[in-house]
């Protein structure tokens, strides 16, 4: 597991640095970066990145973005996911012609419900991070998921409507 964050840190490296290389030509440089949760490390996948207050990006399947075109300068820096406290580093500066490397470390939210505090990240089968083309889910993995019905999985997803 410890070699998994190695490999990631030194593939986050690479890309920042291969970044930098290819940096708009007008001057502009790029940010990339990670979006993980707080305190198990693990990747946020799918998060909304914003510079700015304009969403710009979207994280991939292992939580990496990388962002070309942005202008020299500082910037806030943003991500959103359903399930998370939204995350803001402000000043992030970004220099001409190179890449600003930034992790984004986002809280699980938690609501109380009479007074018993309850984290409502999203379930894994709504982030499927498998490289596969298929996820196969057993009927233990389905009866030991946090709801009652497939309704109660797809609420939880932005951007999904039940009816």
């Amino acid at each position: 597991m410890r070699w998994c964050g190695v490999i990631a840190l030194v593939c986050l490296l690479g890309c920042c640095l291969r970044s930098s290389s290819v940096a708009d030509a007008t001057g502009a440089g790029c940010i990339a970066g990670k979006v993980r949760v707080l305190k198990t490390n693990e990747s946020v996948p799918f998060a909304l990145i914003s510079i700015d207050s304009i969403p710009v990006a979207q994280a991939d399947s292992i939580g990496e973005f990388h962002i070309h075109g942005v202008a020299p300068g500082l910037h806030a820096i943003c991500a959103q996911e359903d399930g998370f406290v939204l995350r803001t580093l402000d000043s992030v500066l970004v220099t001409a012609d190179s890449c600003t490397c930034v992790d984004l470390h986002m809280e699980p939210e938690v609501i109380e419900v009479d007074g018993i505090p309850i984290s409502i990240t999203p379930s894994d089968l709504l982030h499927i991070v498998d490289t596969q083309a298929q996820r196969q889910l057993t009927s233990e993995t389905i009866r030991n998921l946090p709801a009652a019905t497939i309704y109660d999985i797809l609420r939880q997803r932005g951007g999904v409507v039940v009816r």
